[in-house]
């Protein structure tokens, strides 16, 4: 903030948590997977020119957002938050998964990727050393699958809060130097666990260790490593 304007500079991750699973499950197979955000549809497929019932289970995964505006001018105590860009982190590889029942059956998963459109009508809040952003995002995609068209619109609501002087525990990893043939000792926050991926096509990440710090044999087969939010 300088002179009555805020700024956002961006280099900013704002991280759902994934403290529930959903349906689908990853690429949208069967069963369930953790998820930061589901959801589900109905609709209307026309096939063959006639129309047939459909439903659909969306699932959002590793969804990271950054934040960046022009300086916004803050008049009294409020400024217009239909101003900010969000944009998908696609280091995080940020997805949906998805799968769609009814007469013309279909499942797979999009990354996510770009800016966001901002619908929000309301402006934020600076006040007494707290920052209040009402977000209305929305996404729009169309993806190919098993031959359909299939397109979807994302909405993401809320309120983002933060107090001047604070800043979020961030996902520290760190690691003891490396001896040959010896155990990998990994280290991170409390506030984070370890997840393991024995694949990236398909993902199957799942939980590792909840309890810093841990050790890594090195003689395995190649293993990947993530930290999220318990």
């Amino acid at each position: 903030m300088d002179g009555g304007k805020i700024q956002f500079l961006g280099g900013n991750q704002l991280a759902a948590l994934e403290n529930h699973s959903y349906k689908p499950g990853l690429a949208g197979v069967d069963g369930t997977a953790p998820a930061s955000y589901r959801g589900t549809a109905s609709g209307v497929i026309v096939l063959f020119s006639l129309p047939f019932a459909a439903a659909a289970d969306v699932a959002r995964r590793r969804i990271s957002f950054d934040v960046t505006s022009q300086p916004l001018a803050i008049v009294g105590e409020t400024f217009p938050a239909g101003a900010i860009n969000y944009q998908f982190l696609e280091t995080q590889n940020g997805v949906v998964d998805f799968a769609i029942s009814g007469p013309a059956k279909a499942k797979g998963s999009k990354v996510l990727g770009g800016l966001l459109t901002n619908g929000v009508s309301v402006a934020g809040t600076l006040s007494g050393g707290v920052l209040n952003i009402p977000v209305d995002a929305s996404f729009r995609f169309v993806t190919k699958t098993s031959g359909l068209d299939v397109e979807f619109k994302l909405f993401f609501k809320g309120k983002l809060v933060a107090k001047e002087g604070t800043a979020p525990e961030q996902p520290l990893v760190k690691f003891e130097p490396f001896v040959s043939a010896q155990p990998l000792k990994l280290f991170w926050s409390p506030s984070y666990k370890l997840q393991r991926a024995t694949t990236l096509s398909p993902l199957n990440w799942a939980d590792f260790a909840t309890v810093s710090p841990v050790s890594i044999p090195t003689i395995q087969p190649g293993e990947y490593f993530r930290v999220v939010h318990k």
